[in-house]
């Protein structure tokens, strides 16, 4: 019962660590991305989309504790990164170069917690199997 307890507060503490980060690459690209220009709007969309709907799948993770779900946590991180780069096209220029600096090294941070959390889980998975 203990060792559960602990589990789920290792699990736990490490969602929240993600989620805290990720707040930082919300709270910093929210207000640029809803400035991009009207003619823009699918990708605005999108974007808002991908950026807000990591939250739930960060949270999906941590409460199911599946690998599969923290791979889909990671995929969504790698596909608002496309968008990041996208977003500073000569076409588009709906980011600077500089923010989207700012947002990749804030993002990365968020990922190589994710990347911890994921070896953690396979770690444990990988002594269950021995």
């Amino acid at each position: 019962m203990v060792k559960t307890i602990i589990k789920d507060l290792t699990i736990n503490h490490k969602q929240m660590n993600i989620i805290e980060k990720y707040e930082k690459v919300i709270n910093y690209l929210y207000p640029i991305i809803q400035n991009i220009p009207r003619k823009h709007g699918i990708l605005k969309k999108q974007v808002l989309e991908c950026l807000l709907k990591q939250v739930q799948l960060i949270n999906d993770a941590g409460k199911s504790n599946q690998i599969s779900k923290m791979y889909l946590v990671d995929s969504g991180m790698s596909l608002l990164r496309f968008y990041l780069r996208f977003m500073t096209n000569k076409n588009v220029k709906a980011l600077t170069l500089k923010q989207q600096g700012y947002s990749q090294q804030l993002l990365s941070d968020c990922i190589l917690c994710m990347d911890s959390w994921l070896s953690h889980k396979k770690g444990e998975r990988d002594k269950v199997t021995s």
